[in-house]
């Protein structure tokens, strides 16, 4: 005899939907510490495009500076945040000419 099996259906809810807010700046390159983003804790991405023909240096969470740094921009360069880190990213370049395209997302 052929064993017969039953499955009981379900019904999965969907996500509730979320509206995505960007918010979007410019950020003036300066050789001093310099904040790029402020502590956020809606923020869900961001994306920082370096626009100087200086090098940026980013850092998360404390001041930026030449020997302490997270990521190095290049001329037009740009960084995609990991999603969710709402921490506060200050940055420092090599020349105070340009500036900084940052993309914010929460």
């Amino acid at each position: 005899m052929d064993a017969i099996r039953y499955f009981r259906q379900t019904q999965v809810a969907p996500p509730p939907e979320r509206s995505i807010r960007t918010q979007v700046r410019t950020v003036e390159a300066q050789i001093t510490n310099t904040q790029l983003l402020p502590i956020n804790p809606r923020r869900t991405g961001a994306s920082i495009t370096n626009t100087s023909t200086g090098t940026l240096y980013l850092q998360f969470g404390a001041a930026a500076s030449l020997e302490s740094y997270i990521v190095k921009l290049e001329q037009d360069d740009t960084y995609e945040m990991p999603f969710h880190f709402t921490g506060l990213v200050n940055g420092i370049w090599t020349v105070p000419s340009g500036n900084a395209q940052v993309v914010e997302f929460s």
